[in-house]
């Protein structure tokens, strides 16, 4: 009896999206094939295209699969026993591996961000990986509102709204600006011997000094210190993030 009859559409996805992962491992991200990831889910052709009708849509499907991992990734690292600044800091001493999910994660994640890409997939899906971009959103904004209701954020409601946009999207922009360029060098210079990945980034990486002077540029009750940026980087170490 064919799989395809024996899978919940769950399982079927699942099954899909673990195939076209591995598919992607075995050539690129841009060679792929629908007909390889068919064959390697075990299902018919007919089957894969109930769930996802391109490649697109696979890239798509896979990105929303990463980010819901990197939502539960930064929840977990939101919460942990820290200050928010120094919180906010340990976003960016992940390991790049331990928030990507994929080892392609990377370039999937600037490949998604094409709009030749999001043209060509399903409504469906761009709806799925939009609201899981939202999602993590709300794990910074949910955090920083609480700093400002516990007072550990001086603010008034005046300025209130536009100093948490501020913060979120400055550092966002700065990390998500640094982990782009990184893995743009190292596809320019991975012939070279020295070629190399600057990950995990060492606490007193010039990226970390700027996202301190940037964090201390607003009033909060304790600024983040040096000391802070080193506790941050060994509680990750301790929960495997680094």
């Amino acid at each position: 009896m064919p799989r395809s009859l024996t899978k919940s559409a769950g399982e079927q996805e699942a099954m899909i999206l673990e195939a076209a992962a591995k598919c992607i491992e075995q050539s690129s991200i841009l060679d792929f094939t629908m007909a390889a990831v068919s064959k390697e889910a075990g299902l018919s052709m007919g089957s894969i295209y109930k769930h996802v009708q391109s490649k697109e849509d696979v890239l798509v499907a896979l990105s929303t699969r990463a980010f819901t991992y990197e939502r539960n990734v930064f929840t977990d690292v939101m919460n942990l026993p820290l200050s928010t600044p120094e919180r906010l800091v340990a976003t960016m001493l992940l390991m790049s591996d331990k928030f990507h999910h994929y080892p392609f994660g990377a370039q999937l994640k600037m490949l998604v961000s094409n709009q030749a890409v999001l043209q060509r997939a399903s409504s469906g899906w761009i709806e799925k990986l939009r609201r899981i971009n939202t999602e993590i959103g709300q794990v910074f904004r949910a955090a920083m509102v609480l700093a400002c209701d516990t007072g550990e954020l001086i603010t008034d409601d005046n300025d209130r709204e536009i100093m948490l946009d501020t913060i979120c999207v400055s550092l966002w922009s700065m990390h998500v600006g640094f982990v782009q360029v990184a893995y743009q060098r190292f596809a320019f210079e991975q012939h070279k011997v020295t070629a190399k990945l600057p990950f995990p980034i060492p606490d007193n990486h010039v990226l970390l000094n700027g996202a301190q002077r940037l964090i201390n540029s607003f009033p909060w009750k304790k600024p983040l210190e040096n000391q802070g940026i080193k506790k941050a980087s060994a509680l990750l170490t301790e929960r495997g993030y680094r």
